[in-house]
This record gives structure tokens, sequence and C-alpha cells, in this order.
């Protein structure tokens, strides 16, 4: 899927002053296009532009190595994002399908990281497409699949490795502070915080830590213990809705997160129909919140999965309030809140659902 680009290769130079300057090089098909140095990797928080000339750019500004910057050449542009940290001296980087970052402490460690990281992604890709190849043939067995989720949580153990030597090698740095954003949604709240904690100020007050320190305060609303987070969207004919009209009325209530597109929430969906048909006069409710962009494809899915339980959504995608208040970044996903209020488990499917209700309907 990925296309091979051409290069873009850049020399950070650092000058007398604590200043640096960077200087690209890339294709000349793109002269004429605005790259942009922003602190966040969408390119919204740019500091500074350059326009690209005869297949050459060039940046200055004051050298700050507990800042974490990144090249942006466009959304739309197959040339990826590249960090670079801007320490004094000189840092090559080449911006390419696997971009090339030296020069510097910081900027050797990633390139370095990155290197071990890239090893690891043709066993990713070879597991996923024999998972997607079982299904094309219809030869999907629990023994394949734990076979193939054993195998990948293993790489996934040593990709956690990877990040965590960087840490332990660069406490407390820009770097630390950049795989902190690219890697929390692998991390539990107690690890995000104590690393967080061992960040000095000029690293941790900067926007892209911001983001992550948004992502601790919305994954601890979701922690089982906490009490629940109102939610509050639309419901399929529009109406106004929030998740306070069914939670704390003598019930437990389930919130589901799921969407109409989500291959794994259709395919758990029917054991959610079944425990809400089995204990919703017992005094079980289930409320939907769906990650939809578009109503007509979210009212489908209601019909088609027969789901008779209340829904609500705000048709905002990944940027909906489930995201911002609970830090909802992957679904499936659910909650389980009691009549008090308080959220008692998170995550249950299938025989898992129904071993929790069963304890607290016997």
């Amino acid at each position: 899927m990925c296309i091979i680009l051409m290069s873009l290769v850049c020399t950070v130079v650092a000058e007398a002053g604590g200043t640096y300057v960077i200087k690209g090089k890339i294709s000349p098909s793109y002269d004429g296009k605005q790259i942009s140095l922003s602190t966040l990797p969408d390119g919204k928080n740019a500091i500074s532009s350059a326009l690209i000339r005869r297949g050459t750019f060039t940046f200055r500004g004051t050298a700050d190595a507990a800042k974490v910057y990144f090249l942006v050449l466009g959304r739309k542009e197959p040339i990826p994002v590249v960090p670079v940290f801007p320490e004094g001296g000189t840092i090559n980087v080449t911006m390419s399908k696997e971009p090339v970052i030296g020069g510097t402490a910081l900027n050797d460690a990633y390139d370095s990281f990155a290197k071990s990281k890239a090893t690891l992604q043709p066993q990713y890709a070879a597991l996923q497409n024999y998972y997607y190849k079982l299904v094309q043939q219809k030869q999907v067995t629990k023994a394949k699949e734990d076979s193939i989720e054993n195998k990948w949580n293993g790489l996934s153990v040593k990709e956690d490795n990877m990040v965590m030597d960087v840490f332990k090698a660069h406490p407390g740095t820009a770097i630390s502070a950049y795989l902190l954003y690219k890697y929390q949604d692998e991390m539990d709240v107690v690890r995000i915080d104590s690393l967080l904690n061992g960040m000095p100020a000029a690293v941790k007050n900067q926007p892209l830590v911001n983001l992550v320190q948004d992502f601790v305060a919305a994954k601890k609303r979701d922690m089982v213990g906490a009490t629940y987070t109102d939610l509050a969207m639309k419901s399929p004919d529009g109406n106004d809705v929030k998740l306070s009209d069914y939670v704390g009325k003598n019930k437990y209530v389930m919130v589901d997160f799921w969407a109409s597109w989500c291959g794994p929430c259709r395919a758990e969906m029917p054991n959610v129909v079944a425990a809400y048909a089995k204990y919703h006069s017992k005094g079980f409710e289930v409320v939907g919140v769906s990650f939809d962009e578009q109503h007509q494809p979210w009212v489908n899915a209601l019909a088609a999965l027969k789901m008779p339980w209340p829904q609500m959504s705000d048709l905002k995608g990944w940027q909906c309030a489930a995201n911002s208040v609970y830090g909802i970044n992957s679904i499936p996903a659910s909650i389980l809140i009691d009549q008090n209020g308080k959220i008692i488990a998170k995550n249950l499917r299938g025989d898992d659902l129904e071993k929790k209700l069963s304890e607290l309907f016997q």
C-alpha cells in the first residue's frame, strides 16, 4: 500500500548563538509547494513555513533540545511527516518511505529506534495477510486465531521493549516525549503518568505533551472504579440525548462503543443482542455510542443488526465526544456502569459478558 517516494534530504546545521538551519532537498516536482515546521504532526501548529524552490528549502531558528518539531509537506502528499529534534549540531534527515535521521544524540537515537522497529513490520504484515487469507478461504478456526494473536502479541512485546529502552537511555528528553505521544494508546495510565512525571517542565510544556496529558485525563475517566462522565449526543431521529438519561435508574448500563463500518463490532453484536434479550427485564440496559460519520449507514446497521436499545452519536467519527471524554481510540469497546454510576467493568465480550451479567443477576 505504501508508495515509493522520491527522497528528501534535510540538513540541520547549528550556527553560533545556538541557532539551527534546516536545509532540505526534495524532488523539483514539489517546486512551488509549502513545507511547514510544526510543533504538532498534523501541521496545524506551524511555527514556520518555507517555499520549495528548485528542489530546496531552508528553515532557521533557535536550537532547543527540549523540543520536537515536525517537517510537514501536506496531508494529501505521499511524503510522510518526519520528527526533528532541534539540538545544536548537524542533523541529516532523509524523508522517504523509510526516513533516515542522524547527526546529533537524540536524532541518532531515534533513527536507531526506527530501524529496529522497521524489522518488525514485515512480521506484522505477514500475520495480517495470513489472517486475511484465512478469512477469504473461510478457514478461520479458534486455534488459528489464537496462534496469530499469540505471535502478534509477541511482536508487540518486542516493540514495547524497544520503546522502553529509548526511555531508559534518554529519560525526560524530547525523544521520550515524542515516543510517549506515539505509543500512548499502548500504555496504561500508571506508566504514562510515571513517564510524564519524569519529564522536566521544558519538555512537558509543549503542545505534543499537552495532547498526552489530555489523553491521560480521558483514560482516567473510563477506569474501573471511576464515576461515569456524561455524554450528550443525538439519537438516530435527531433528538438530544444524554448518557444520564439511562444511568442511575436502578439499572446496570453497558455503554457500547461501536460503528457500522467496524467489522469486529458487527461480529460481536449478536452476543450483545443475546445478553440484552436475557437480562434486560432483570435490570440490564445497553446504550450504543456510534463512531459513525454518516447518518444513513448508522441507522441501516441498527436495523440490520437488530439492536433494540438506545443509541446516540454526534457523527464525528474518531473526533466524537466519546473519544475526548473517555479516550476511546479503538472499537469495539465498552464500559459497564452500576446503579450508583460507578464503572465496574470494561470491554466485556462474548462469554465474559455473559459471565459478568450472570453474577450480577443471580
